[in-house]
């Protein structure tokens, strides 16, 4: 919303010469975009991210203290209105404190280990592409080598394993069953 706000203004005389040069209106959609964000979940650095990831094909790293500090001031000016009394915003939420247990460990190791089969699958990946290209084959058959090469990697990592086997159509009336998954179903096959 704030980026079309600031689009919207960029249409005023007073704004002519930002809406004239394209640098410059893209520059002001970013800050706008990490200021949005920040003044609506309290959190200026997550603007300035997520900023970056929305215009990250045309981002220029000399907007990055541009948002920041846009984004910083939001977050100023949002908690000095909140706290004059005449001003109400949305209640704040509070949320309890944060356990730290037995599954804060686990979400870990679960992190940890989809970060390593990525970087495995980047791993193979780049294998693949560079016994392709040492083949010299024309190009059209380099895709379906490619092709037949993921589809083997994924059937020999998939096969012992029976939920990957089974349709999505099984999976869903497994789901949506009365009396809930039948785990005896799922080890055995």
């Amino acid at each position: 919303m704030s980026a079309i706000i600031a689009t919207q203004l960029s249409r005023i005389k007073f704004f002519n010469y930002i809406r004239a040069n394209p640098f410059l209106l893209r520059q002001m959609q970013s800050v706008a975009v990490a200021v949005g964000v920040a003044t609506c979940f309290g959190a200026p650095v997550g603007g300035v991210l997520f900023s970056i990831e929305v215009t990250s094909t045309v981002f220029a790293v000399s907007n990055l203290w541009k948002c920041f500090y846009g984004s910083a001031w939001a977050i100023v000016m949002f908690r000095s209105l909140h706290e004059i009394a005449s001003i109400s915003t949305f209640d704040q939420t509070s949320h309890d404190e944060t356990q730290f247990g037995p599954a804060l460990l686990l979400f870990i190791v679960l992190g940890t280990l989809c970060g390593l089969m990525a970087a495995l699958f980047l791993f193979m990946f780049i294998k693949a592409q560079e016994i392709i290209l040492k083949l010299h084959l024309q190009q059209g058959y380099r895709r379906y080598i490619l092709i037949v090469t993921v589809m083997f990697g994924i059937g020999i990592l998939a096969y012992p394993f029976y939920a990957l086997r089974i349709s999505d159509r099984q999976i869903s009336n497994e789901m949506f069953d009365k009396e809930g998954l039948m785990q005896n179903h799922w080890e055995t096959g």
